[in-house]
């Protein structure tokens, strides 16, 4: 059911059909000469130079051009420079050097490097200036009671340790010193 139901959408948008997805290709590239495969397989133009044979022609065949496609099939020696020049301009758009000319691109990269960093930088701040400094270290001193009561001392730990209960202190000794810890 779900595959019927897929295959009648697919149907009605026409990609089921070699002819509608040609028909759709040819309103998009117009009236250029496909010439070739592509990088892909699609009618597109693309200036690349890890690829410089696009699928179509630059531009779209007019009477001029029709001429000197006329020129090109017979003897190049007879075509001037500038035909030569408007030849290639009809088929392609740019030349190799001109794909590989630096084109300033670098600087939206940098650009938004500097953004982040800023950004970065901006946050760093603000986290400082509305930092809470309430909160205060907070040193912890074991309660040995507590460790003596759950048995988690060796015996060897025991041993080292005497504690004497006294009314309000609590005084640990340890090897023979004595420690005074407050109760507070």
């Amino acid at each position: 059911m779900l595959l019927k139901y897929n295959l009648k959408i697919i149907t009605r948008l026409g990609f089921t059909h070699r002819a509608k997805l040609h028909d759709r290709m040819r309103i998009a590239i117009g009236n250029r000469e496909v010439v070739g495969w592509g990088c892909n397989g699609i009618p597109a133009y693309m200036d690349r130079p890890d690829f410089p044979f696009p699928s179509i022609r630059w531009k779209e065949s007019t009477p001029e051009f029709m001429a000197l496609r006329d020129k090109e099939r017979g003897d190049w020696k007879l075509m001037t420079l500038q035909d030569k020049k408007n030849l290639y301009r009809c088929n392609f758009c740019q030349t190799i050097t001109e794909m590989n000319a630096p084109n300033g691109e670098w600087k939206y990269v940098v650009g938004g490097g500097l953004y982040v960093v800023a950004c970065g930088i901006w946050l760093f701040i603000m986290m400082h200036l509305f930092d809470d400094n309430e909160f205060e270290e907070v040193v912890e001193i074991p309660n040995l009671e507590t460790n003596r009561d759950f048995d988690i001392f060796s015996e060897s730990e025991v041993d080292n340790f005497e504690v004497v209960d006294e009314v309000n202190d609590e005084t640990v000794v340890e090897n023979n010193e004595e420690i005074v810890i407050e109760n507070i």
